[in-house]
C-alpha cells in the first residue's frame, strides 16, 4: 500500500490546473480533485473520530464546503491545507456536538499494522497499535490533531501550521507535548 500523500504523487502543475478549474466551476476538475484527496481526508477524519459513518459524512461535508468556497481558492496556495483545515473544523464542531468527546478507540486501521507471517509478532503489533490509538484519546485536541497530521499524514510543520491556523512553533510544541504524554501513558503507564 502506498502511504505517500496524494499531493506528492502529482506531476508538476496538475494541482494548480485542478484548482483553476474548480475556481471556474468546472465539475470535472472538482471530481478529479475529490478522487485524488478523498482517501486522505477520510483517513484523517477517521483517525480523529474512529467512527466510520461520521468520517464518511464529514468527508462529504468537507468537499461540499470546499466547493462552496471555490471562488476564494488561490491556485498558487495550498488547497490541501485548506481542505484539511475544513476537515479539522468539522471534526471539532462534531466533537462539540457530541460532548464529552469523540471516541477514537476501536480496531486499528491497516496503516498502523505491518502484516507479518509470524502470528505472535502480528498479535504484538496489533496490541501496540490498539494501545497507541487508545492513548491518543487522552491527548488534548490540538496536540492530537498536530500529532495525527504529522505522523499519519506526513505533513511537515509548515503545512500543519497552515492547516491548524497556528504558528510553526506552536505546532512543534503541540507535537512535543503529544509525544511526552504518549510516552508517559505508554511507557510509564501513567494516566491522563
Amino acid at each position: 500500500m502506498d502511504h505517500t500523500r496524494a499531493i506528492d504523487r502529482l506531476p508538476e502543475g496538475v494541482l494548480e490546473r485542478l484548482v483553476r478549474g474548480i475556481r471556474s466551476g468546472d465539475r470535472a476538475s472538482f471530481r478529479d480533485f475529490f478522487f485524488l484527496f478523498q482517501p486522505d481526508v477520510f483517513r484523517f477524519i477517521f483517525r480523529l473520530t474512529r467512527d466510520r459513518q461520521v468520517a464518511e459524512d464529514l468527508t462529504q461535508d468537507t468537499f461540499l464546503r470546499f466547493w462552496d468556497a471555490r471562488d476564494r481558492l488561490d491556485a498558487t496556495g495550498s488547497p490541501a491545507s485548506y481542505l484539511f483545515r475544513i476537515a479539522r473544523n468539522l471534526v471539532l464542531d462534531e466533537a462539540d456536538r457530541r460532548k464529552p468527546s469523540l471516541d477514537i478507540t476501536g480496531a486499528p486501521e491497516e496503516v498502523l499494522i505491518r502484516y507479518s507471517r509470524d502470528p505472535e509478532e502480528e498479535y504484538a503489533r496489533r496490541l501496540a497499535a490498539d494501545e497507541v490509538l487508545n492513548a491518543l484519546t487522552y491527548l488534548p485536541e490540538r496536540s492530537r490533531v498536530a500529532f495525527v497530521l504529522s505522523r499519519y499524514h506526513d505533513m511537515n510543520n509548515d503545512e500543519i501550521a497552515v492547516t491548524m491556523q497556528i504558528s510553526v512553533q506552536t505546532v512543534k510544541n503541540q507535537i512535543s507535548r503529544a509525544l511526552t504524554l504518549l510516552r508517559k501513558r505508554l511507557v510509564d503507564g501513567e494516566g491522563g
